[in-house]
């Protein structure tokens, strides 16, 4: 029998043409199963027969999208990779993929390595791709100001407010770069625009808060951090600030609430609260609350042995940590220090003349010699100076009591100090009339006043008997 080779040719070409058809059919029925896995997020059920087509076909550039969209969206990010890049490499994937889609999950990703310079790669991309769209410069600039290119930051910040002038993230992070520079005026200027078009934009605040406090507008500063608190991120900055500005208004009680409050509720230690442990710690000390204060500096210890001068106050006050009588002396009150001052004074024998308590810290006597066995034997004038004050004393301040000696016309004195004396003032008191009581006597010195206290009572209850 005998065929034309025009039919033959034409069945052939049928029959290509036929399987084909086929081919396509069932691989667009396949993509539409797979595109209603992923419209139904059952992205791991796609995963499987998308590698099966791209076995397949490799350069299915469909199929790659979608399994590069499967892994993004399971967090799979270091698989996602290639297969976005296969997809942008090939020529033709404009005409079913929209590249700057592809291009914003790459600069995800990027973001999500802090492989910042790819990501500004993509960013500036999708900036010639959409011209018009602020998100890609805003983007851009955050990146820049975290590498620190603050100028290059702030023209990225300029074009993003021009294509969305009322972006209030966009202002603060001007305001912050304004802040970093010290351009505290035009901080504050970016900070308001920024709360304008968000009122709730409450770590703003913060910042005007704390231009506030460079410039001692304390109750303008509290008012600010008053809304800065209600950001989660600034609140344990605020309250740092906040408990700082009252220790610098001399309001301990409440430096001490606002430290304490926040730090009972904590659980775990970081640099913002290791400084709210030293400033409370601080306060306390102001409030001669030592007990305290060594509690806390106990505590940052324990954290960072090298913080600031805690090793120093700690050293300073290491008497207190063993010695109960020189601590009761320390944190007496005022009215306390007084009266086991003149305790001390009346158990070295001396009889008060006049008494003077220059401040909370250091009283004055004048006394001279309690008794003497010859009646008209001239008594010794002596000036006796006891301090409990937290430093040192220096040389300058034996000299002043040297010249008051001879203003009150005494051949002696004595100078009491819980916390020691320098080396310059050890060596100016030698072959003077002055002798020095540092803490290593004080023990011993406030054991017998202690002694001497109980044995007067007991001899006043005697008498009353």
């Amino acid at each position: 029998m005998f065929i034309d080779p025009v039919f033959g040719v034409v069945g052939l070409v049928v029959v290509v043409l036929t399987f084909i058809f086929l081919r396509r059919f069932l691989h667009l029925g396949k993509i539409e199963k797979i595109e209603k896995l992923i419209e139904e997020k059952n992205f791991d059920k796609a995963i499987e027969p998308l590698k099966s087509m791209i076995i397949k076909d490799d350069e299915n550039v469909l199929a790659h999208y979608y399994l590069g969209i499967c892994y993004f969206n399971t967090n799979n990010y270091e698989w996602a990779i290639p297969e976005f890049k296969k997809v942008i490499r090939n020529p033709g994937f404009g005409k079913q993929i929209k590249e700057i889609e592809v291009r914003e999950k790459l600069a995800k990703i990027y973001l999500h390595y802090n492989q910042l310079e790819e990501a500004q790669k993509e960013f500036l991309l999708m900036t010639q791709l959409d011209p018009k769209n602020y998100k890609n410069y805003y983007e851009i600039a955050q990146i820049l100001q975290k590498q620190g290119f603050l100028d290059a930051a702030l023209t990225y910040y300029q074009k993003t407010l021009e294509r969305n002038p009322k972006l209030p993230e966009a202002y603060y992070n001007v305001g912050l770069i304004s802040y970093d520079k010290k351009k505290y005026n035009d901080a504050l200027s970016h900070f308001s625009d920024a709360l304008k078009y968000d009122t709730a934009l409450h770590k703003a605040h913060y910042y005007i808060g704390m231009i506030q406090y460079m410039n001692k507008n304390y109750e303008k500063a509290l008012g600010e951090f008053a809304y800065s608190e209600r950001d989660s991120e600034m609140r344990p900055k605020t309250i740092l600030q906040k408990g700082k500005i009252y220790i610098e208004m001399g309001q301990m009680d409440r430096a001490i609430n606002v430290f304490d409050g926040y730090l009972k509720n904590i659980s775990s230690e970081n640099s913002v609260t290791l400084a709210m442990h030293y400033n409370l710690a601080s306060a306390f000390e102001m409030k001669r609350n030592i007990i305290s204060a060594i509690e806390q500096w106990e505590k940052i210890v324990k954290i960072k042995p090298s913080y600031m001068d805690v090793q120093d106050k700690l050293s300073e006050y290491e008497h207190l940590r063993v010695d109960d009588r020189i601590k009761d002396f320390i944190v007496a009150s005022k009215e306390g220090f007084q009266i086991m001052s003149r305790n001390i004074v009346e158990m070295w024998n001396y009889q008060i003349i006049k008494e003077d308590m220059l401040d909370d810290e250091n009283i004055e006597f004048l006394a001279t010699e309690a008794g003497s066995k010859w009646r008209n034997t001239r008594k010794i004038r002596i000036l006796i100076l006891i301090s409990r004050k937290n430093n040192k004393v220096e040389e300058r301040e034996l000299a002043n009591i040297i010249d008051n000696m001879k203003i009150n016309n005494t051949m002696k004195s004595v100078y009491v100090s819980v916390s020691g004396f320098t080396d310059n003032a050890r060596q100016y008191a030698q072959n003077r009339p002055i002798d020095l009581i540092d803490k290593e006597k004080m023990t011993k010195v406030l054991e017998q006043a202690d002694i001497y206290a109980k044995d007067k009572i007991k001899n006043k209850l005697s008498k009353t008997e």
